[in-house]
């Protein structure tokens, strides 16, 4: 419901960036909001809980058909755990962008 508000706010005013929070669960309303998308940018922490919730994330945007990246964050220096984040995603439909956010 007030994901359904927020897209009707956006779609009155002449809005070039939206960014919008959400939750990584599968909520049926994620997909009509990706689909009035451009972009998802997808941040990911290279930690166990992150790779298993951006699966959901990555399906509500192939099902809203748009385009999706993934963005590390929170990525320690000369961390093993990021190369394996990385390769762990790859199968998720999204490719991932060649910079991160350091911790």
């Amino acid at each position: 419901m007030a994901h359904t508000i927020l897209l009707l706010d956006i779609k009155e005013f002449d809005v070039t960036l939206a960014i919008i929070n959400t939750p990584p669960a599968k909520d049926p309303s994620l997909v009509d909001i990706a689909s009035e998308a451009d972009l998802m940018l997808i941040p990911c922490r290279p930690v166990e809980f992150d790779l298993k919730a951006i699966r959901s994330t990555t399906l509500c945007g192939q099902m809203a058909n748009v385009s999706m990246r993934i963005l590390f964050n929170e990525v320690r220096a000369k961390s093993r755990n990021f190369h394996t984040a990385k390769k762990a995603v790859e199968v998720c439909g999204a490719p991932s962008l060649p910079c991160y956010l350091g911790d």
